[in-house]
């Protein structure tokens, strides 16, 4: 039941492209994550990042216009709980989609 909300809640038809830069690199830690950087002029909430079309994230926070979020590779994970390793599998697409303040939806992605 919490899946069939939580999937209907999300943003599933993509109006718009959604303007963000999406990057990989290795944090002051030394951890490897996504840099995502919101280069709307639009608040974006509900994002829903995915890797490779199988491993998700959903960050809770609102980005904000020139915002940027990092997310950690191991954050992510597919729907039967299986955590992304970066030994195991390598990053080839990264997309994302959110809804912006008008509750249209918007989305891209990118290749690596």
């Amino acid at each position: 039941l919490a899946g069939f909300v939580l999937s209907r809640s999300l943003p599933r038809a993509h109006d718009r492209p959604l303007a963000m830069q999406i990057r990989l690199h290795r944090t002051d830690a030394g951890v490897v994550a996504l840099r995502l950087t919101n280069d709307s002029h639009e608040d974006l909430c509900n994002l829903r990042v995915q890797i490779n079309e199988a491993f998700y994230y959903l960050p809770p926070e609102t980005l904000a216009p020139g915002d940027q979020l990092e997310l950690p590779l191991h954050w992510f994970s597919k729907k039967n709980g299986k955590r992304f390793r970066r030994e195991k599998w390598e990053v080839h697409t990264v997309r994302v989609s959110a809804r912006l303040p008008n509750h249209q939806n918007a989305a891209t992605s990118q290749q690596f």
